[in-house]
């Protein structure tokens, strides 16, 4: 059976992470909802959230330091501690990239729908328009993943410089006392409301792992990324590093720009799109349309990283006989489309049905993202407690690297616990359905021995096969920059 192509570098690799990522639409949205827990503290939800992910991306670093695999936990875990704890993680890893497939069709359809809204064309139906970025998606998916990279950069990185552009006009006006409502610069976005609960914190940085969910995507290119073992690594830290500043220093801004009040965070949490409404009140309509446009290709990027994370992983359990064996079948780019057209079908019937049913597309994202994230937590503590075992058996790294991987364990356990705890209807179901998916893995592996040892051998045999791989980087390492 033909391997995928190692058409990528480093860069290419970020870009994938920071698709799933989405920081334009994460900026755009994932601020309000925090907002409604813990007011005007959100800039102190994301720098929490943001320390726990740089423990959780050092796991992931460790591990693919020494596997490259297009399993990414399945396999990082299942080389580790065993067969069966890579399947478990896997299945729940799987469970995110679906869910995150499913909750990016309405976040495009809401985001397109608002921008031709702001320029006259109203009544659009959202499942509409996300039923198209699906297509688009679908046919991008076929094209190669080095095409679809580069859709990536440049439509994140248009985001990025708009948000950047508001951000400093924000501080400018506020600095100035040149404000739409009188707002001033506090640092009280980084105390917490009298009386707020430790719990309802825990609960608010759910959404700010929300924002940083994805990262691990890049894991999935270990068999299409040159010099994997250098480059994989570089690019899951590299992607953290470079957004925690940015998502702080842009909440921080954000909470400012509606009022570091009780009735600031009201209108921040009442907000469908945060940054359109502060960039309509700071500098005019022009500039929410810009920053609607921004946002909705931030959700069309997220979407197509989304569905292309989830084929590598169906990609990888399929070619080791856990899956229908089509998608273990590559287009002529080289490429698993079969299995990302697969996650694409699977949603935009669930939004259908969600859109039927009467649910807006905000509640549809956000219902599916948290069950997601539910599952990808589950996945992140087992990968923490896998590069701690590795780093275990390297005595020289015990005393630096084991700590840091378990506390990124102990991080995804403990936001899993509070958003298991107090939450209201609907949220206190998400953890059910997430446990359920995660627990449905482990009975699959646990009732079928002969499954786990076919996973064990397959995960052998690529663990025996990098000692060439090794050499072959380090030939490639010899022979220049790349």
């Amino acid at each position: 059976m033909p391997g995928l192509r190692r058409s990528l570098r480093f860069w290419g690799a970020m870009a994938l992470g920071l698709a799933i990522m989405a920081p334009t639409l994460a900026l755009s949205l994932n601020g309000a909802a925090p907002a409604g827990l813990v007011g005007q503290a959100v800039p102190l939800v994301f720098l929490l959230g943001g320390i726990g992910m740089a423990f959780i991306a050092f796991g992931f670093a460790v591990l693919t330091r020494r596997f490259s695999h297009s399993g990414s936990a399945y396999a990082l875990v299942g080389a580790t501690i065993g067969p069966r704890a890579g399947f478990f993680s896997g299945f729940a890893l799987l469970g995110y990239y679906l869910l995150s497939t499913i909750c990016t069709v309405p976040a495009a359809g809401l985001f397109i729908q608002a921008f031709l809204d702001s320029v006259g064309w109203h009544n659009v139906s959202w499942l509409l328009l996300g039923v198209l970025s699906a297509i688009v998606s679908g046919w991008l998916s076929t094209r190669g993943t080095r095409n679809a990279s580069r859709v990536f950069l440049v439509l994140e990185g248009i985001g990025i410089v708009l948000i950047c552009a508001l951000t400093i006009t924000i501080f400018a006006k506020i600095g100035s006392g040149n404000t739409p409502s009188g707002q001033s610069f506090s640092w009280n976005v980084f105390h917490l409301p009298a009386n707020t609960p430790f719990s309802t914190l825990g609960a608010a940085v759910v959404f700010a792992c929300l924002s940083w969910a994805g990262f691990e995507g890049i894991a999935t290119l270990g068999e299409e990324t040159s010099n994997p073992r250098r480059n994989i690594p570089r690019a899951l830290l590299g992607s953290i590093l470079l957004t925690l500043p940015l998502f702080v220093i842009v909440m921080v801004a954000e909470s400012n720009g509606f009022g570091a009040s009780s009735a600031g965070a009201a209108k921040f949490a009442g907000s469908s799109t945060p940054l359109g409404t502060l960039a309509q009140s700071f500098v005019g309509e022009w500039a929410a349309r810009l920053l609607l446009f921004a946002a909705a290709a931030s959700a069309f990027a997220s979407l197509l990283g989304s569905c292309t994370a989830a084929s590598r992983m169906l990609f990888a359990f399929s070619r080791d006989g856990l899956g229908p064996s089509w998608f273990a079948r590559l287009s002529r780019s080289g490429t698993p489309s079969r299995a990302a057209i697969a996650s694409l079908i699977l949603a935009v019937v669930v939004s259908a049905i969600m859109a039927i049913n009467g649910t807006s597309a905000v509640s549809s994202y956000f219902y599916y993202a948290t069950i997601g994230v539910l599952c990808l937590l589950v996945a992140y503590a087992m990968v923490g407690l896998a590069a701690g075992w590795q780093l275990v058996r390297v005595p020289r790294w015990v005393a630096i690297g084991v700590l840091p991987a378990l506390l990124g364990s102990a991080f995804a356990g403990y936001i899993f616990y509070v958003q298991s705890t107090g939450q209201s209807s609907p949220y206190n179901l998400f953890p059910y359905y997430a446990g359920a998916w995660c627990v449905l893995g482990l009975l699959i592996v646990l009732v079928s021995p002969k499954l786990a040892a076919r996973i064990g051998d397959k995960l052998s045999r690529a663990e025996l096969g990098g000692a060439a791989e090794e050499a072959a980087e380090k030939s490639a390492a010899a022979a220049g920059p790349e």
